[in-house]
């Protein structure tokens, strides 16, 4: 089969990351690009472009500059008008182009205008998804309906897990033909297990991940109280960073956690790779988890993994097998099963043992590249087939 010219927009790309989306971007788009195909990433940052391996990454800054992102709205649209812009004077005519999460929808059916190739949208979540279906202010009606035009306009859609494809047929009524999941993978030979500082000695939970309401870590906080109880000596860490990380760090104080918990920001990739080898527990502890890439890093690195049962996590996780999963949103459980994991050595090994064979069981990014890429065909397919005429009617 031929190669194809893959132009990939995305919000956040190494080194410009926020959470998983971006770690998923740019292993996808190695993996295309190591199959033979052409691949340019079109993110944000400063005007520029770079050689990513064999991935070519543009940079578009937001037009006009300057919006905090708190304002989301107006910082959304200098975003897609950066990316636009940028996308179109690069002269690069792609066969097909994939679009990630609503963020970057209106600059990818911008361009699809430009160019006329087919959309592929890889829907990470839904906004009707992280509010539990309570689309209350302007701000969340406003991206369900970027989410709704998305996955209207796209010639094909793609999801990360089961639950997803599930969660977006449901939420936009779309037939089962037309989404696809490929789950995220991980790169096993890149998280070796901790020797010494691994769960037999370490004292420290960690979570990672965006700091924001649905992740939970206000539940995980209160669950840390508890076990500090009859464990004083655990501590944790809280990696990333969110609209809700002051809210999370004024909780700590009023728990009583000051000391106890470090909240460490946004840490690159091989830094996160340290604190897995300095850990005795990862903990995931959202109300709402499309995937929980995190938790696959976690297993393949051979930590035992405490995690919400929700989303598409028990898809990762065999349940007191490969992780402990615990009720979302329930601290009093969720502290319970940290204290066994923490209390119990021979538990602790048995279940990260287990994670990471499960890890390694698994399907590999060159196997989500060409399950992709049959999408991208799929999109290719759709739009080459003449239309049929539409039946006469006679009088």
């Amino acid at each position: 089969m031929r190669s194809l010219s893959v132009a990939m927009l995305s919000w956040e790309y190494p080194p410009l990351l926020v959470g998983g989306l971006g770690r998923h971007v740019h292993a996808l788009s190695q993996a295309l690009a190591a199959q033979g195909h052409r691949v340019t990433v079109y993110a944000r940052g400063p005007d520029g472009v770079q050689e990513d391996g064999d991935v070519r990454v543009v940079r578009g800054r937001s037009t006009p500059p300057g919006i905090a992102f708190p304002d989301l709205v107006p910082w959304s649209m200098a975003l897609n008008l950066g990316l636009l812009r940028r996308a179109a004077a690069d002269k690069v005519e792609p066969d097909v182009i994939h679009a990630h999460d609503w963020l970057v929808a209106p600059a990818a059916l911008g361009l699809r205008d430009l160019v006329g190739a087919p959309v592929v949208a890889t829907m990470h979540a839904t906004e009707h998804g992280r509010h539990r279906g309570r689309l209350a202010g302007p701000v969340q009606r406003f991206v369900h309906d970027v989410e709704r035009w998305l996955v209207a306009e796209a010639d094909r859609i793609i999801t990360c897990s089961a639950f997803m494809r599930a969660e977006v047929q449901h939420v936009f009524g779309l037939p089962a033909s037309s989404v696809e999941a490929i789950p995220n993978q991980v790169d096993l030979a890149g998280f070796r297990p901790a020797v010494s500082n691994g769960p037999a000695t370490s004292p420290t939970l960690l979570y990672a991940g965006r700091l924001e309401y649905e992740k939970g870590v206000q539940i995980l906080l209160r669950a840390v109280q508890l076990v500090a109880r009859r464990l004083p000596w655990v501590r944790l860490r809280v990696v990333g960073r969110g609209t809700y990380d002051m809210e999370l760090e004024r909780l700590a104080g009023r728990l009583g956690l000051t000391g106890r918990v470090r909240f460490d920001g946004w840490v690159d990739a091989d830094r996160l790779r340290e604190l897995y080898a300095a850990t005795a527990v990862v903990v995931i502890p959202s109300l709402y988890e499309p995937f929980g890439l995190v938790a696959l890093e976690a297993m393949a690195s051979g930590l035992p993994v405490v995690a919400s049962d929700t989303g598409g996590l028990p898809e990762l996780i065999e349940g007191e097998e490969s992780g402990i999963l615990v009720p979302p949103g329930d601290h009093v459980a969720l502290a319970r099963a940290l204290g066994r994991v923490l209390s119990d050595r021979e538990l602790a090994r048995r279940l990260g043992r287990a994670g990471r064979a499960a890890v390694a069981g698994r399907d590999s990014w060159a196997g989500a590249a060409s399950r992709t890429a049959e999408v991208y065909r799929l999109a290719l397919r759709d739009r080459e087939r003449p239309s049929l005429p539409s039946p006469v009617r006679r009088p």
